[in-house]
């Protein structure tokens, strides 16, 4: 995530490494401070966070990679709102771990704003408010399924 980040450009970007081990981004200026902050959380620190969607929990068995919490103040170009992303990551097979959140969508009785399935990959779109999505992709990372959870957090 961080070099994502950093390589959006320099316009205020900082990256500092936090005595707990995760990281905080800091990138441009909406006139009121920081455009965007987020903190991250890896291997070691993250936990998984209490409020994820019902339609997507932590798959069974699975470890939380990554969580990062992003604030996001609007300028250049960001939309304003408080999002999460979280990366989950285990040894089943890719078809078994996108059954089982197609599953979890298909019971909650909400319709995905769009679906992706590939023989590499998942990808889920789901309404959220203020005409956003969130969305959940399932894909093979470093001989593993990684699940990556992207959702806005009700504030």
């Amino acid at each position: 995530m961080c070099a994502l980040i950093s390589a959006c450009g320099s316009n205020g970007t900082t990256i500092a490494h936090n005595t707990d081990g995760g990281t905080t981004v800091t990138m441009g200026d909406s006139g009121n401070g920081p455009a965007m902050v987020a903190k991250v959380a890896g291997p070691g620190q993250a936990v998984a966070p209490g409020d994820l969607p019902v339609w997507a929990p932590v798959y069974p068995g699975a470890t939380v990679s990554q969580v990062t919490d992003i604030a996001s103040h609007g300028g250049e170009g960001m939309p304003v709102g408080h999002h999460k992303q979280v990366i989950f990551l285990t040894s089943d097979p890719l078809a078994k771990v996108s059954a089982f959140y197609e599953q979890k969508i298909a019971a909650t009785g909400v319709k995905p704003m769009m679906t992706s399935n590939q023989p590499d990959g998942s990808m889920w779109a789901m309404p959220a408010p203020g005409g956003q999505s969130d969305t959940i992709t399932v894909a093979k990372s470093d001989g593993q399924t990684a699940i990556a959870l992207t959702y806005g957090v009700k504030q």
